[in-house]
């Protein structure tokens, strides 16, 4: 059964050429999010008249994560001048209706790096400021299976906590096909995180014969209900053929009305 407590979602954020937002999206999903490539195009009548019905927008990788990730290395300079580039992003991102933007800053290294950790804590207090003034949150993802590494949940809940920045959450991002077979970590997740979670996606690729099952996906919904009653979901099917995306929308709208979730 569809159950008011998940508010669904569908990423086209991987759809290359995308001038305008398909008219066909199934009702289930409340939620879209786009790939930031497209913000420009937000405040035009065809964008504006596709996005209307709803609940959210939410704009993937404000910036290319190989920029944000890496501009801390950079002179003062340069870091100043993303500062500026990437708050007037957030303006315009708010200007335009969008609910949330997500941006890759290598919470791992954060985790590693003392020093790297505090110069991120004091950008992210800008970005926080900025994302609250623009009414739109600030996503940071968090990748499960973990990169490689000896990373605990707890310690990306020990950074969000210290870097003090209440406009922030986690982007939860699943890829549950790279962990079949095995027992997903979701009380773990949810006992250090659930709270901080503002959203959970499951990204699989579609075209490679990848298919989402509730199996794969109800051990999450069920454990971070527990923590997130109002809790966010958005598949994001990576395949490039538009035709194929729209096919598999109608595979993901079965699928949501089959899940059973409390």
């Amino acid at each position: 059964m569809v159950n008011n407590e998940v508010l669904w979602g569908i990423s086209l954020a991987h759809w290359d050429d995308l001038i305008t937002v398909p008219s066909d999206i199934p009702n289930c999903f409340k939620i879209i999010e786009l790939s930031a490539t497209v913000l420009d195009s937000l405040s035009g009548p065809s964008f504006r008249q596709g996005v209307k019905r709803f609940s959210d927008i939410y704009l993937r990788d404000l910036l290319d994560p190989a920029v944000s990730r890496e501009v801390l290395d950079h002179s003062k300079q340069i870091i100043t001048e993303f500062k500026n580039h990437f708050n007037r992003l957030v303006s315009q991102a708010g200007k335009s209706g969008v609910s949330a933007i997500s941006a890759d800053f290598d919470l791992e290294r954060a985790l590693q790096d003392p020093d790297y950790a505090e110069n991120l804590k004091s950008i992210l207090r800008i970005f926080s400021g900025a994302a609250f003034s623009a009414k739109c949150e600030l996503l940071l993802p968090l990748r499960f299976p973990s990169p490689p590494g000896n990373f605990k949940t707890e310690d990306y809940l020990t950074f969000l906590t210290s870097a003090m920045v209440p406009q922030t959450g986690f982007s939860l991002d699943i890829h549950p096909h790279e962990s079949v077979g095995k027992e997903p970590p979701c009380e773990d997740i949810a006992r250090w995180i659930g709270y901080d979670v503002s959203v959970i996606r499951f990204i699989y690729e579609p075209e490679t014969g990848n298919r989402l099952v509730p199996k794969l996906i109800e051990p999450w919904l069920h454990t971070l209900q527990k923590r997130r009653p109002k809790l966010k979901a958005i598949f994001v099917p990576v395949c490039k053929d538009p035709e194929f995306i729209k096919n598999e929308m109608k595979t993901l709208q079965d699928l949501v009305s089959n899940l059973k979730i409390a």
